[in-house]
C-alpha cells in the first residue's frame, strides 16, 4: 500500500515538472509591456542569471527555468497584445521567478 501512495505522489509531482505541465498551471503573476513578444522575451532571457531557454511557435515567445536536475520549475509566457505583449508567469516553486527583471524589461 505504501508504495502505490509513492507511486501516486510521484506521478502527479510529474504534471508541474514539464513545460506543458507548467503551461496549465495558473498564472502567478502578469506584466504588461508596449514592447512585441520577441523584443520583450529577448530582453528577460539576457537579462535572467539563471540561464533560462528562449522558445517560440511563430508566435509567442516562452523563457523556461530548469532546476538543477533539468526539470522546468518556471515559465514566462510572452503573448502578443493590441498595445505590445503581456508576460505571463507559471511556476512550481514562487522563488527566484526574476519577475523584478522581467518588471525592468518591460
Amino acid at each position: 500500500m505504501k508504495r502505490c501512495w509513492i507511486l501516486a505522489i510521484v506521478a502527479l509531482a510529474g504534471c508541474a515538472t514539464s513545460a506543458q505541465g507548467l503551461l496549465e498551471s495558473p498564472i502567478e503573476a502578469e506584466v504588461t509591456s508596449t514592447k512585441t513578444a520577441q523584443v520583450f522575451a529577448t530582453c528577460v532571457v539576457e537579462t535572467l542569471s539563471f540561464g533560462g531557454q528562449l522558445r517560440s511557435d511563430g508566435t509567442k515567445y516562452w523563457v523556461i527555468r530548469n532546476n538543477v536536475y533539468g526539470a522546468p520549475i518556471s515559465r514566462w509566457d510572452f503573448i502578443p497584445t493590441d498595445s505590445g505583449s503581456r508576460a505571463e508567469l507559471r511556476t512550481s516553486i514562487n522563488i527566484n521567478t526574476g519577475k523584478g527583471k522581467v518588471e525592468a524589461c518591460a
